[in-house]
């Protein structure tokens, strides 16, 4: 069961850095502000109860409430480790301020540009790909929906967006998931760990297909 939330919780990283999204005029509201990270964002609604996996022979079984629950708590812990906060400048320049595996604080410069419902991030995380096992490549713009109520920022991606993602990004997610697992195709049959990343690729458009509502974020406060 732990299995399945730390699946998902690296699709949902791979989601956050691989993202992108057309904006309108750029506007300055965010310009002069710091937003601390106070806690993940996380919306879930599915057909049924229960969610499904198959993993190879193995099936795999979870209540939707509890996978929520134990989202969250994992989301928390991994947020908690890496992400800070935000740092609006001037001039749509910014900083996300994070931490490394050694604790070490370092900032990510970025620009941004936002409407009244979208918020754009252009960033270059090569010191990210330097500190993490995860095979990202270029990384095109970030669009994130976001909220303001009472000095907290909620900044998310939505349903309609993943499933765009997925929809390119999908062998690629796939693929990121058997390496997560340790799935060892070394002495396997030719053709078996295609296979085995098609299946992963089905089961997931079909979790998706059922979701009746996602979105997938974090909560920041005014600083």
């Amino acid at each position: 069961m732990k299995q399945i939330i730390n699946i998902l919780f690296i699709i949902i990283l791979f989601f956050s850095n691989t993202s992108c999204s057309e904006q309108n005029e750029p506007t300055d509201k965010f310009a002069s502000t710091y937003w601390s990270y106070q806690k993940p964002h996380f919306e879930f609604e599915y057909v049924s109860d229960t969610i499904v996996f198959q993993m190879m022979q193995k099936q795999i079984k979870i209540e939707v409430n509890q996978f929520k629950n134990m989202f969250m708590a994992l989301a928390q812990k991994k947020m908690n480790a890496y992400f800070k906060g935000i740092h609006f400048q001037d001039d749509h320049n910014m900083f996300i301020d994070i931490q490394n595996r050694q604790q070490q604080p370092f900032k990510i410069p970025a620009q941004y540009i936002c409407d009244e419902n979208y918020l754009q991030l252009n960033l270059n995380i090569e010191d990210i790909k330097a500190d993490t096992n995860f095979p990202l490549g270029n990384i095109p713009p970030i669009s994130f929906r976001y909220q303001i109520k009472d000095n907290l920022l909620t900044m998310y991606f939505e349903k309609v967006y993943i499933q765009v993602i997925y929809s390119i990004m999908g062998d690629s997610i796939a693929a990121m998931i058997i390496k997560a697992m340790d799935m060892d195709f070394s002495h396997a049959p030719e053709g078996m760990e295609m296979m085995a990343i098609q299946a992963i690729q089905k089961q997931l458009n079909e979790i998706l297909q059922q979701t009746e509502c996602i979105e997938i974020g974090f909560t920041m406060y005014l600083k």
